[in-house]
């Protein structure tokens, strides 16, 4: 994508990490696609994952599909630029894999989320251009991830409510506003957890969601 040499270099153009990342709804997986689509010299970085192939999926071009076991050594091993276990299966982005392909002068796009491409760019700063898309609107983020956990079923919905980070978070925005926690219902709780979220990102991040707040 990009016809600048990399610092690293010694005449040969590398490679460089597109990191994607919002929150659920924004739009990153459709301009993941799109960008895979345009551009015909950028391609999606292959994850390794627990869950098992789906029809049509081939190991090493949609994922590379590992055991549990497996996984685990691969993280103790330290193999992975980020890792991440999601409603009970394990993903992760292999670094040798990328390393390879960015020596190559290949340009890798990653559709992760905000914990991912900070996880990136800890590890590659140097090849990391990150882009972080805003959702349309706070309801569009709650509506999409709502609609997720519906998707997944009860046991996703519950991993996402039992969480301790859903928890923490949603514990002490209701302090904040007086509510009690046992007396909220499952959408509220969810409702509270994804806008204290947003305003915690509004507050570290420079108020990107302000506009949506002021109608």
């Amino acid at each position: 994508m990009s016809n600048s040499g990399h610092p690293k270099d010694s005449g040969r153009r590398r490679g460089l990490m597109l990191v994607l990342s919002s929150p659920s709804g924004a739009g990153k997986t459709t301009l993941a696609r799109k960008l895979i689509e345009e551009f015909h010299d950028v391609n999606l970085s292959v994850s390794a994952t627990t869950r098992p192939p789906r029809p049509n999926e081939v190991d090493g071009v949609d994922y590379h599909f590992r055991t549990v076991d497996d996984f685990h050594r691969m993280i103790e091993r330290r193999e992975f630029l980020e890792w991440a276990h999601v409603f009970d299966k394990y993903y992760g982005t292999p670094k040798a894999d990328t390393v390879a392909r960015l020596e190559a002068g290949e340009d890798v796009l990653f559709d992760v989320d905000w914990q991912g491409a900070d996880a990136l760019h800890d590890q590659m700063p140097n090849d990391v251009v990150s882009v972080f898309i805003l959702p349309p609107s706070i309801s569009a983020s709650i509506s999409a991830c709502l609609a997720c956990c519906t998707s997944k079923g009860a046991s996703a919905f519950e991993s996402f409510t039992n969480s301790p980070y859903c928890a923490t978070i949603a514990s002490a925005s209701v302090s904040i506003v007086g509510i009690s926690l046992p007396s909220l219902s499952s959408f509220s709780f969810v409702a509270i957890f994804l806008v204290s979220s947003c305003l915690c990102s509004a507050v570290f991040c420079g108020f990107p969601f302000l506009p949506f707040l002021s109608g």
